[in-house]
């Protein structure tokens, strides 16, 4: 009963605390048009194949990244009354909830903890971890690649333990993520079997090791050529890593300035595989490193690739860290059982790993500028969310009034469908606006309000509850749907 109380809470706080994190993203600061308000567009009320909003061209998002998860979570919001930001934030908080149940879960039947204390410690380094600063820097530029992270996590346990149906469960929630899903698993695998063979391990699971490497690599090799041959100038591998021409522009310098940027601004990635490294040397167990020895082409493609966010292993581009920082729980089993000497190897490892993430934290990509603590915790009721969805849907129906219209991305990234993609980005010199609408403090909300102050749009109104700002020449009685709406405030 007490593991089961355990887990519960271990589950249900990180993903409360996440979810609400996107519902601050959407409704308090403004949500980033790209990529949250295009993903979670695409995750609700879709058709299967995935078109992507008029802004971005219309065509199917499988061009650009195969991903049957996002067909499969629209197919189902159909069937639950929540709205476009509701059903991403519950994906999000679930996703992340996940990465603790593989905590749970590997510390539980992996490490061997019983009783009530060991409850205790399950519970505590499993909220531990899915607060870590990895699953913060995701978090804080929404994505779903989180996803195949928890998957990789929970496909660890599953595959240590044995339990072969629960394995090919977790690996298929990697691979409907994302194409590449399937690799990051097989080199985590193939990196264990090569140790084994140096130090001349035989396991009776090598031959399903082996299978399910080869099940994993051949479904993203397939994927990868298949969306190739499909989509060849929609490649994301070729815009955000291999640039046209390749490697356009990499010289040594900007390598060695990317490597310094990564060793101090990411140090919630640097610090706890250098604990694991000596963690590794004192129990001479090397399997304690191998997920971060799996992740060392990941890093070398990112450290080349022509994005610097991706370059700098920013954002949720460094997504395979976060399994190789849970690795440790197996690789520990892995070398040296499961012992008490082990249990306490592995408490005083995994805790100091987990909280030298907690560093450089403020060095990550905020593009909304949400601060943490704001963000997991401030309350986002549903008065909130139902006046501002509202006041959204009365710009829409009187934005034939509205006259020249620009709006930044937190107003945006609510109705994706809603408008153009000239109408989100402020252009100097382009010509006056008649009207500018932004939101909170986010994403290019000051970019718009500098237009409308270029525009000599002087009266500002607001809406009660809501964070919308909009600027415009407009007298508010010919608005019917908006104008009851608006409170007339301060330009400043």
């Amino acid at each position: 009963m007490v593991w089961l109380a355990g887990l519960v809470v271990a589950v249900v706080l990180p993903y409360l605390a996440y979810s609400n994190f996107v519902l601050n993203h959407f409704y308090h600061y403004g949500a980033v048009l790209l990529d949250t308000g295009l993903l979670a567009d695409l995750a609700w009320h879709k058709p299967l194949w995935l078109p992507m909003a008029p802004m971005f061209g219309g065509q199917s998002f499988y061009g650009t990244h195969v991903s049957p998860l996002l067909s499969l979570l629209s197919a189902a919001s159909r069937a639950v009354p929540l709205g476009m930001p509701q059903w991403f934030a519950a994906f999000t908080g679930t996703a992340h909830a996940l990465s603790a149940l593989a905590v749970f879960l590997a510390l539980r039947w992996v490490v061997g903890f019983r009783g009530a204390s060991g409850a205790v410690i399950a519970l505590s380094l499993s909220i531990l971890f899915a607060f870590n600063g990895l699953a913060l820097a995701q978090v804080r530029y929404p994505h779903f690649e989180i996803m195949i992270a928890s998957g990789m996590m929970l496909f660890f346990v599953a595959w240590h333990l044995g339990w072969t149906r629960r394995a090919l469960a977790a690996l298929a929630m990697c691979l409907i993520c994302r194409e590449d899903g399937g690799l990051h698993v097989a080199v985590f695998l193939v990196t264990v079997y090569v140790i084994d063979r140096l130090r001349g391990v035989s396991r009776s699971d090598h031959r399903r090791t082996l299978l399910l490497a080869a099940l994993a690599a051949s479904y993203s090799g397939l994927v990868l050529v298949a969306g190739h041959v499909v989509s060849p100038g929609a490649s994301s591998f070729v815009r955000v890593y291999l640039g046209t021409p390749p490697f356009a522009g990499l010289t040594p310098s900007l390598v060695l300035g990317r490597i310094l940027v990564i060793l101090y601004g990411r140090a919630y990635v640097v610090l706890p595989a250098a604990v694991a490294v000596v963690w590794a040397i004192l129990r001479r167990n090397p399997y304690v490193v191998a997920g971060y020895l799996a992740c060392v082409p990941w890093g070398l493609v990112n450290l080349l690739a022509q994005s610097e966010l991706a370059a700098q292993w920013d954002s949720y581009y460094a997504f395979p860290f976060m399994a190789a920082a849970f690795w440790p729980l197996i690789g520990e089993a892995l070398g040296t059982g499961t012992g008490t000497g082990s249990r306490r190897a592995t408490v005083i490892g995994f805790t100091l790993m987990t909280l030298a993430s907690f560093t450089s934290l403020g060095l990550q990509h905020n593009p909304s500028r949400i601060p943490l603590w704001s963000g997991l915790t401030r309350t986002v009721t549903v008065a909130e969310q139902q006046k501002t969805d509202a006041a959204v849907t009365a710009i829409l129906a009187d934005r034939s009034r509205l006259g020249r219209l620009v709006v930044s991305n937190g107003v945006a990234a609510l109705h994706p469908h809603a408008f153009s993609l000239a109408e989100t980005t402020p252009v100097a010199g382009g010509g006056a606006y008649e009207t500018a609408i932004d939101f909170g403090d986010g994403f290019n909300a000051s970019e718009v309000r500098a237009a409308a102050a270029a525009s000599g749009l002087r009266r500002v109104f607001g809406v009660a509850g809501t964070p919308l700002r909009i600027a415009t020449d407009r007298d508010p009685r010919i608005l019917p749907a908006l104008g009851p709406m608006l409170t007339e405030m301060s330009p400043n």
